[in-house]
């Protein structure tokens, strides 16, 4: 029976990260089109909703788990250089979308001057993740001096008491700035803690129990959440999220990775902050013209805007890689911060494991 290379772990990292990242497209897809006016089937709509519960967890997830696979973790150094490298692209783009909503304003997105100068300490939009990644980032001497096994049960507390109603989830300013960050910051603690052992766990498993884990995990997923839909950062949902998180990080291991289907997700996962940044911006110029085309309306309209979202956001994030744009990626040499940039980049929010 075929069992995993312990070389091969950063391309299922990265191959989870490029599901992860097409997850939160698809969702911003479904959010412009209900604002929009377009009606989805119930059943869509239901899923969609479900799939929530796994899609910000499993990217948090993923962030411990590799800054704990990183170089150098105990520096402070390196957790000043990871810090920088988050914040960069989150102060330059939460002005950029902020300014752009200030002068062009929509139904949906309409800024004023005073959150335009806030723009840093509440970000709009998709933004409030990577403000919440520089947060998390900031503990990790406190997750390597206290052990992260100390620090679980303070993230558990923190998620425990996110304790609000729906109204009060419906509230943007509330949800993006408060609720998020602290029902977050378990599954942060849960990658970093788990990075020294989930490796090798799976690297020393069969492939046909990986995948039939991954498939049993994946199953409850489906007949639970959907049940479970509208409990986005409430307690009640973190079992359903850990299964969710656990059934396709097993299923992307799972995936050989001379084949194209590996290839694309690890590619997706490589440049998943400039897709993350940029395709609201996609979205936001797509959608209008899919809808005005008539070609499609429902289910339809929407799965082709993911696909176009999906490909122009891939597209967009690789053309910026390559080109000077890359600076509003990338921060610049500090001095005593940031070395040298190792292999191809860094993938979301500036974490790639070595």
């Amino acid at each position: 029976m075929s069992r995993m290379k312990a070389g091969e772990r950063v391309n299922w990292i990265d191959a989870t990260r490029g599901a992860a990242v097409i997850a939160v497209v698809a969702y911003h897809v479904d959010t412009g089109m209900r604002g929009s006016g377009v009606a989805l089937p119930d059943y869509l709509a239901t899923w969609l909703a479900a799939a929530d519960l796994v899609r910000m967890p499993l990217l948090v997830f993923l962030a411990g788990f590799a800054i704990r696979l990183s170089s150098s973790p105990a520096r402070g150094e390196f957790v000043l250089r990871r810090m920088s490298r988050i914040a960069w692209p989150f102060v330059i783009w939460a002005f950029a979308y902020n300014l752009l909503w200030h002068l062009f304003p929509t139904a949906r997105n309409d800024r004023d001057l005073a959150e335009l100068l806030l723009s840093p300490l509440f970000p709009q939009s998709h933004l409030w993740f990577l403000q919440a990644l520089i947060l998390y980032t900031a503990t990790i001497p406190v997750l390597l001096r206290c052990r992260a096994s100390l620090v679980l049960p303070v993230a558990i507390a923190l998620a425990l008491s996110v304790g609000v109603s729906g109204a009060q989830l419906q509230d943007e300013v509330f949800v993006r700035t408060l609720v998020p960050h602290r029902a977050l910051y378990v599954w942060f603690v849960l990658g970093f803690l788990l990075a020294g052992w989930l490796p090798g766990a799976i690297a020393g498993s069969h492939l046909p129990v990986r995948a039939g884990l991954g498939l049993a995990a994946m199953l409850v997923f489906g007949l639970v959440a959907p049940a479970l839909a509208d409990t986005r950062y409430l307690p009640q949902s973190m079992p359903v999220s850990a299964l969710g998180i656990a059934g396709v990080i097993l299923l992307a291991s799972c995936l050989n990775p001379s084949r194209l289907l590996h290839k694309g997700m690890a590619g997706f996962g490589t440049v998943s902050l400039e897709i993350y940044v940029l395709h609201i911006l996609v979205i936001a110029a797509l959608r209008p013209v899919l809808i005005r085309s008539g070609l499609a309306e429902g289910a339809g309209l929407y799965l082709a805007c993911v696909v176009l979202a999906v490909a122009l956001s891939f597209g967009a994030a690789v053309l910026v890689r390559r080109s000077p744009a890359r600076l509003l990626f990338t921060p610049p040499r500090l001095s005593g911060l940031a070395g040298p940039r190792r292999g191809q980049g860094p993938g979301l929010a500036g974490l790639r494991a070595s």
